[in-house]
């Protein structure tokens, strides 16, 4: 969903310099570091401009544990910027396998009304189907908007391999993460989406492929 900034969010935007994103300069942050918190529970965490942004076995992820570029992005399923995101995000992927993590956050927006169940849904087939799965679940929530009825989110989960009884049977388990996915977003002050990190660079919006693929080159 964009945010005031209407221009900035379009894919036609005009390639801003770091200096006029305010961005400090770039900190390389090569290997995201593990941390052993309450309960024994292992995470990550990543610094960024906005404070810490935790990474665990919870998150839709891809990518090597080694890589030296985080790519973290905060999306909802129903907004239009956060699918043009998605598809750089997955070209930035291909192009750097090795090099560059992606971690899918949700932050579905209360004004799209089918987000928050797709998002709910979407966690389930993470924890059910695994990566590749996710991946592909997650394509489909994006390409079909506007259908993202209960009955199409669970045809497609079956599509995925991810028996559609788990997604009632795991669906609390699966809005806890999504409730602290969007109270995280409110800690780190995320107005809209898509917000997205670039390791510690803070990114507002959909940006053109160019400046993603330059913040990329500056870490790789």
């Amino acid at each position: 969903m964009p945010l005031p900034r209407r221009a900035i969010l379009q894919r036609g935007a005009v390639l801003l310099s770091a200096a006029a994103l305010g961005a400090g300069g770039c900190h390389r942050t090569p290997v995201v570091p593990t941390r052993v918190i309450a309960g024994g529970r292992r995470r990550e965490e990543l610094d960024t401009q906005d404070g810490v942004v935790p990474i665990d076995a919870d998150d839709p992820q891809q990518g090597p544990a080694t890589a030296v570029c985080v790519l973290v992005v905060f999306s909802d399923f129903q907004c239009p910027f956060c699918r043009e995101a998605a598809l750089i995000l997955e070209r930035l992927r291909k192009e750097f396998p090795d090099k560059t993590r992606l971690v899918f956050k949700h932050l579905p927006i209360p004004a799209h009304k089918d987000a928050q169940l797709a998002a709910i849904a979407a966690q389930v087939v993470w924890l059910e189907g695994g990566s590749e799965a996710f991946w592909r679940y997650h394509d489909l929530c994006f390409d079909h908007p506007h259908e993202l009825s209960s009955k199409n989110l669970l045809a497609w989960a079956a599509e995925v391999g991810v028996q559609p009884v788990s997604i009632e049977k795991r669906a609390p388990e699966a809005q806890l993460r999504v409730e602290e996915d969007l109270a995280l977003a409110s800690r780190l002050e995320i107005g809209g989406t898509p917000r997205q990190y670039v390791n510690r660079r803070r990114v507002q919006g959909a940006y053109p492929y160019e400046q993603m693929r330059a913040w990329v080159d500056e870490e790789v």
